[in-house]
């Protein structure tokens, strides 16, 4: 069912870029603390003179198959979690090849993965989302590794071979065991090839500050804090050699993900690879470190309290500045998407909302933080959404909006009409009475599923795996009314299944 078309007209003023109020996911109205607003009136930082840039509205790229009013089917993987005969104790680039063979030859035209991106933690709370993890490089299939024997030498000795069955084996994927047994071969493979790298990024520099320093950039000694300073510049030619290993090491991850590309197509399947864009990016990581002006170091992001996060939810992650994104141009959100975006493929942003709004939590002093002591801060919504729909045709690239949590009626007809596709997951669609939706009530525009990384699976959903959890690290609220909410929800999931002539298993859900 398709939204209706009609023109909105939004006008903002200099004091609309902090809502005073909002409506919850219950349809509550909720004023913003007045020491709320001030504190995230500081945390925007200076008024900006906007940049002059064309931008004319459009689409996204959609694939004529799905233009003619095709479905296509495929599924989604955890890259860190997958184990096979041949990986290290992480899922890497190779085996995200042989999923996709696996995938095309059963009909499937989308394999969808976790972030990729640069990160020393989560995918979510990466280093840099410009720059991609070096652990899912899949070591052995680098042309130059068949050239280096002091590589193979190492590889093949019997440590190596116990310490690889042991990752192999380990419950949990061992990050810290596994990065040290890549970068020790990715070295000799380097130091053998020598090969030749010039004009290093901006996140090779940063890399090897902090193989020096360690941590974040914020407890680094002053004068490397700022990329541009001479100190750093001085350190980045004296440490020549480490820094042009990294730029390799980016290189090559590039390398391998987009052979996984373009193997997908060679198979004929019609996206390939649907790849997921974090929110945001860690404080202390790279993409902050390298660009500074574009975020709102005073602040963090997240989102208010609802039905699956009683207490709201405090990301982290400091938000891209509207006043610094409009006096750039947008070039910081151009060059995320061009990092980002499949050619050919699909991406999903994480919380598509962050186009229009984003839920704002100030770290001054002058409020105390706390997730449910925020309150939204406006975007430039109709030239953000330009900038994607632009760079979308460009790169023949399909995208998917996580429109989950409190999502404006007017925001839906502005992602609908630029072609961005809803994400719809079984769990949220209801009817009006509160009821599973049926399968004809979903939007054609749309990527549907079960569940999605940050909820339950369908199992841990039914025994309450979840609630569990939250119970553990303090976050209920309610217990009682938690756990009878959760079983009204599973009583409603079994009938919306038995209209169907369902069982309650996974494979049922997902039919």
């Amino acid at each position: 069912m398709d939204a209706p078309r009609r023109k909105i007209i939004t006008v903002l003023t200099p004091n609309s870029e902090i809502a005073e109020s909002y409506l919850d996911v219950w349809g509550r109205e909720k004023a913003i603390n007045p020491a709320t607003r001030k504190a995230l009136e500081q945390a925007l930082g200076r008024a900006r003179k906007p940049a002059k840039v064309k931008l004319a509205a459009g689409r996204c790229y959609e694939p004529e198959l799905l233009a003619q009013g095709g479905r296509v089917w495929g599924f989604m993987v955890q890259l860190y979690g997958v184990r096979s005969k041949r990986n290290w104790g992480i899922g890497d680039f190779g085996d995200l090849r042989a999923l996709v063979e696996f995938a095309a030859s059963r009909g499937a035209a989308v394999v969808g993965v976790n972030p990729l991106h640069a990160t020393q933690g989560s995918p979510y709370s990466p280093s840099s989302r410009l720059a991609l993890n070096f652990l899912y490089l899949d070591v052995e299939a680098i042309p130059e590794y068949a050239q280096s024997a002091a590589a193979q030498r190492l590889v093949k000795t019997k440590a190596f071979q116990r310490k690889l069955e042991q990752l192999r084996k380990a419950p949990l994927v061992d990050y810290a065991g596994v990065a040290v047994l890549k970068l020790n071969v990715l070295g000799l493979i380097f130091k053998g090839a020598k090969p030749r790298v010039e004009k290093p990024g901006t996140f090779a520099i940063f890399e090897a500050l902090r193989e020096k320093h360690g941590g974040g950039w914020e407890s680094w000694p002053r004068e490397y804090r700022d990329p541009g300073s001479r100190a750093v510049r001085k350190f980045a030619k004296k440490n020549g050699h480490r820094v042009a290993f990294h730029e390799w090491v980016q290189r090559t991850a590039r390398a391998q993900l987009d052979a996984v590309q373009r193997r997908a197509h060679e198979l004929g399947m019609p996206i390939g690879l649907y790849v997921d864009l974090a929110l945001g990016a860690d404080r202390g990581g790279a993409e902050v470190w390298a660009d500074r002006e574009a975020y709102a170091l005073e602040a963090t992001c997240g989102a208010p309290p609802d039905e699956f996060n009683p207490k709201g939810q405090d990301w982290g992650l400091p938000p891209y500045s509207p006043r610094a994104l409009r006096a750039s141009g947008y070039r910081p959100f151009i060059e995320l998407l061009r990092a980002n975006m499949p050619a050919g493929g699909a991406l999903r942003m994480d919380h598509v909302m962050a186009l229009s709004r984003l839920w704002w939590i100030p770290r001054g002093a002058a409020v105390r933080p706390s997730a449910d002591r925020g309150g939204y801060v406006h975007y430039p919504v109709d030239d953000l959404l330009a900038v994607l729909a632009a760079e979308s045709r460009a790169r023949k690239c399909i995208v998917v909006g996580e429109d989950l949590g409190t999502v404006s009626a007017e925001l839906r007809i502005k992602l609908h009409d630029a072609g961005v596709l809803s994400y719809r997951p079984l769990f949220f669609e209801k009817t009006p009475d509160g009821e599973l939706a049926p399968p004809s009530a979903y939007p054609r525009d749309a990527l549907v599923c079960v569940s999605t990384h940050d909820l339950p699976t369908w199992r841990g959903y039914r025994v309450e795996h979840d609630l569990d959890q939250r119970d553990r690290v303090g976050l209920t609220v309610n217990a009682k009314k938690e756990r009878q909410l959760r079983r009204t929800e599973i009583e409603r999931l079994v009938r919306a299944l038995e209209r169907e002539g369902l069982d309650r298993s996974a494979r049922s859900a997902h039919a």
